[in-house]
């Protein structure tokens, strides 16, 4: 029996995956915990601070 799998491949420097639906990331508030799954965030939707992005 062969094993078969599909490898990922990079999506390229256009920031799109491979369905072209752009990459998101995550943001996490320093201040309340909250993790957001986003494009692209700026402040956290719970308490107004600003949040980081999680490499």
């Amino acid at each position: 029996m062969s094993d078969k799998r599909i490898q990922a491949s990079s999506a390229g420097d256009d920031g799109a995956d491979a369905t072209g639906e752009p990459e998101s990331n995550l943001y996490e508030c320093p201040s309340c915990d909250s993790v957001f799954v986003a494009i692209d965030k700026e402040t956290c939707s719970s308490c107004r601070t600003p949040v980081e992005r999680i490499e």
